[in-house]
Formats: C-alpha cells, structure tokens, sequence
C-alpha cells in the first residue's frame, strides 16, 4: 500500500488476535504509542513518534494514527505489534514522494496524461531515427563482419599454440609428479621413512608407558633445577635470611582497637599485655604497654569480690 512522504496517515491495525487460540480478536488491548514500532527504509526500529494511544475499532482492529516524522522516509515503511496476550502484528508501507502519489492518487491525478505525452514524444524519435537508424546499423554489421573476417584467420592458429603450450607444461607436471606414487607405495622411498619413525617411538608405548624405566640423569637436575628457579624469582618468595630476622627483629609495638582485625604483630602484644603486668581496681583490669606503666588495653569484669568473667573495654 502506498502513502504520501511526510504526511499524517490513520489506519486500522490488526487483527490482533488471541496468543492460546489464534482465533479469537483480542478488543481490550492497551496500545500505547511506544508498543508501536516502525522500521523506515530498512532501519533500526524505534517507537513512532506520534503519541496517541490506539483505541479499539472492532473485531480486533486498532486505529493507529502516524504523524509527518512517522512517513517522512521514502521507501519501504514496516509497523510491528507485539502485545502481551496476543499473537504479533505487522504490516508494510511503500512511502512515495508527494510529487509522485498525487500524480498517481490526487483527485486532479495527471499522470494517464503526461504518459500519453510521453508516448507521442518516443513515437516522434521513432520516426526521426527511422531514416538513419538502419543505414548505421547497416554500418555497424559491416565493420562486425569485417572482424569476424579478421580473427577467423588467425584465432584458431593462436588458440592452437596456447592448447600445445599446456599439452606440454601439463605432460612436464605429470613427469615431476608420478614419482611421488611410487615414493608413497608399500616399499617406497617415503615408505621406508615413515617405517623408520615408527619403529624409532614405538618404545614410547601407549599413553607414554614405555617412557617409565628411562633414567634420571644429571642434565635433567640442572634442567628443573633451573625451572625451578625461575619460579621462584617470579614468585620472590621470603629467603631463610629473611624468615630468620623475624625472630630477631623487634617489631613495633601496636594493639589492634576493640573489636577490628589485629597484624601478628599485634597478636603477639596483646598476649603479652594480658599475661604480662596489669592493675585491678574495682571492676576494671588495666593491662600495660612493655614499659610497664602505660595503659595498652583495659578490660571490664563482672564482679570486684568473684568474677567469672571478663569483656575487654579499649
């Protein structure tokens, strides 16, 4: 169906019918405006710009109503539906120039007439040409028949030459070739190779099983030992050196806040604070720092006479 180019256009949509059945007219749809896709020329689909919703006509036909953006590209215009509860609805537009669909559809549509005036202009050139036309093609027939006269002197002998050329080359190709059947043969020259190959890993066995008895030897240790150590390089593991001066080292002294994650660092310390020195006044026990005198952490007991237990306070 044809419509103007950008030019608002109303019609009925459907029939939209039921998804189970495929028979019966879904009429209390909701359509609205974005659940209306288009696809101009072979675009992308997008929703169509007009923004009113499509209402019911009947038997589940739907008013769409298309604006000026909507039909404002030549060429082929598709509209699809796919609305929950009902089967999928599509139909196609052909989009033609103003020019072009008034002169086809309009009430004052002229285009029987222009091509009537169109006739009479190519049956003027028929006639025009008429007196010339034949005698150059009687010209042209001429000049055809004098290259037919031309080449049937020489192009045989030419196609000739190139047909022993590749007589020749092919036979050459064969020559060079038909030893490789004889090479392939049971017994040939490539044969004997392959035998050989075979022979040579057949110690190798199924799954590597032959490999299990070859002996260690000195070049495979520096070989892995070699591996190995660039695994570590990458690695960059702690040295012995290294482990050792962690006993050695005095670490900061640090207590991780009530509650939060603690280092080993920390750890350490706070084991030391809670065995080490420490004051007991009231319900509150002050465990101290290495220097013996400051506070490091202080905890709550439930009894001053006889506690049972203790919560830790900073």
């Amino acid at each position: 169906m044809f419509i103007k180019q950008s030019t608002a256009y109303t019609f009925r949509f459907g029939p939209f019918l039921d998804d189970t059945d495929g028979k019966t007219a879904e009429t209390g749809l909701t359509i609205e405006d974005s659940h209306v896709r288009l696809s101009k020329a072979g675009g992308n689909f997008v929703d169509k710009n007009e923004s009113s919703n499509s209402s019911h006509d009947e038997a589940g036909f739907y008013v769409v109503v298309l604006d000026a953006t909507d039909t404002g590209t030549v060429g082929e215009l598709q509209i699809a539906a796919h609305i929950s509860g009902a089967l999928p609805v599509f139909k196609t537009f052909q989009v033609v120039e103003e020019a072009i669909y008034d002169a086809l559809f309009a009430g004052s549509a002229d285009l029987i007439t222009k091509v009537d005036a169109i006739d009479t202009v190519v049956d003027a050139i028929l006639v025009d040409t008429g007196t010339t036309l034949d005698g150059k093609i009687n010209t042209i027939d001429g000049i055809v028949d004098a290259i037919l006269v031309d080449t049937g002197t020489t192009l045989d002998g030419k196609l000739d030459t190139i047909d022993n050329f590749l007589d020749t080359e092919v036979a050459a190709i064969l020559a060079d070739t038909n030893e490789l059947q004889t090479d392939w043969a049971n017994g040939g020259r490539l044969d004997v190779i392959l035998d050989g190959i075979l022979a040579d890993t057949a110690v190798i066995g199924s799954a590597g099983a032959g490999l299990t008895a070859v002996p260690w030897n000195s070049s495979w240790d520096a070989e892995v030992q070699s591996e190995c150590t660039d695994a570590l390089n990458a690695y960059d593991p702690p040295t012995k050196a290294e482990l050792d001066a962690t006993w050695t080292t005095a670490q900061t002294e640090s207590y991780a806040s009530d509650g939060a994650a603690a280092t080993p660092a920390q750890l350490l310390y706070m084991i030391y604070c809670a065995v080490g020195e420490f004051s007991i006044t009231d319900t509150t026990i002050t465990g101290k720092k290495v220097d013996g005198s400051t506070t490091a952490m202080t905890w709550t007991i439930n009894s001053s006479s006889s506690p049972t237990s203790r919560t830790r306070a900073s």
